[in-house]
């Protein structure tokens, strides 16, 4: 038999069946480790979603207080170049 066909036998029944305990451990391992890496980088990502949904909220509060009146469509000097850095 192929010895890479042997190893993707084993590998295939390690995964789904032998060795459920031994890939728990495995990651029981990795959370200890770097556990608190995950955690400090869950929580640095929910405070920066937390402040971009507050961004955005102030931005439609700021321009929903803009009256009608006063909006007006920028010259294309301004938009085009704006266009082009973005």
């Amino acid at each position: 038999m192929d010895p890479i066909t042997i190893g993707t036998t084993l590998i295939t029944s390690f995964a789904t069946k032998g060795g459920s305990e031994t890939i728990k451990t495995l990651n029981d391992i990795w959370y200890l480790a770097f556990g608190r890496l995950q955690l400090f980088s869950d929580q640095k990502r929910a405070k920066h979603e937390a402040f971009l949904e507050s961004y955005k909220n102030e931005l439609v509060q700021e321009i929903s207080a803009i009256p009608e009146e006063n909006l007006i469509e920028p010259p294309l000097s301004i938009v085009g170049p704006a266009l082009e850095a973005s």
